[in-house]
């Protein structure tokens, strides 16, 4: 029961936050399309021509290239060479005491919801967004507080890739909430299917990568096992992570 609740509220909120985006997006657009009538020339995406000589290239190297994580950074490690032995103490006992709260959350949240935990990880992961996002956003941000008349063709294409990486993310975003919402009648079942199918690849892995190569080097056969699973997931992830690139790159060379 749990897990169709889950499955239905995470739907509702990434269809939610997509249409936050949307209304974003919207704003940036009639942006970009202002700022290109006023810029002359045409904006390259492919990524032959730098932008270098721009104000929003200042900014990136300015917030992101040398950001204030560096700084937090740099606190951290002056602090580990002036007191190593304040330093090593303070984060051991942060390091230590963490993993044991976090384990005890985990443990005692999986008790109460069971597998529909990871749903909770999956709407942070939503509502906070990746990186990317929250740099193109405050970027645009930042651009649309300027003088118009003091941007040039370089803001403009940085405006670009910054719109396109959330016109990106909200279409991510419509995909997974109508995925949730159509796999929310199954909800329950859908945690017996992961284990279901984690054992089958396993035991076909085991019968068809172990066995046979086992006869000619165990040692061999050991490392191929353990390694199989994360390879191919690895893979899996890169293979995905290509295609939605080489898709960006269309929607950007389209424009």
């Amino acid at each position: 029961m749990f897990m169709v609740m889950g499955m239905l509220l995470f739907g509702v909120l990434s269809l939610g936050l997509a249409l936050y985006w949307h209304r974003r997006l919207a704003i940036v657009q009639r942006f970009t399309e202002e700022l290109s009538r006023r810029v002359p020339g045409e904006v390259d995406l492919s990524g032959k021509q730098k932008y270098t000589s721009c104000d929003a290239y200042r900014w990136v190297m300015r917030n992101v290239v040398y950001g204030d994580y560096l700084k937090s950074g740099e606190s951290l490690r002056n602090l580990m060479m002036n007191r190593t032995l304040a330093g090593t103490m303070m984060l051991s006992m942060v390091l230590g005491i963490i993993p044991v709260i976090l384990v005890f959350i985990l443990f005692k949240s999986f008790n109460l919801i069971g597998p529909s935990i990871v749903l909770i990880f999956f709407a942070v992961y939503e509502i906070r967004g990746p990186g990317s996002l929250d740099v193109s956003n405050k970027l645009l941000d930042w651009l649309m507080d300027q003088e118009q008349e003091s941007l040039t063709i370089g803001d403009l294409a940085y405006a670009r890739v910054s719109e396109n990486a959330l016109r990106s993310w909200r279409r991510t975003l419509v995909i997974v909430g109508v995925a949730a919402l159509a796999l929310a009648p199954v909800g329950e079942a859908i945690p017996v299917a992961f284990i279901y199918a984690v054992t089958i690849f396993i035991g076909g892995t085991y019968n068809f990568v172990y066995v046979p190569v086992a006869s000619y080097s165990l040692a061999l056969a050991f490392v191929l096992f353990v390694l199989a699973g994360p390879a191919i997931l690895v893979v899996a992830i890169m293979a995905a992570r290509t295609a939605w690139s080489r898709r960006d790159k269309r929607d950007e060379l389209s424009l």
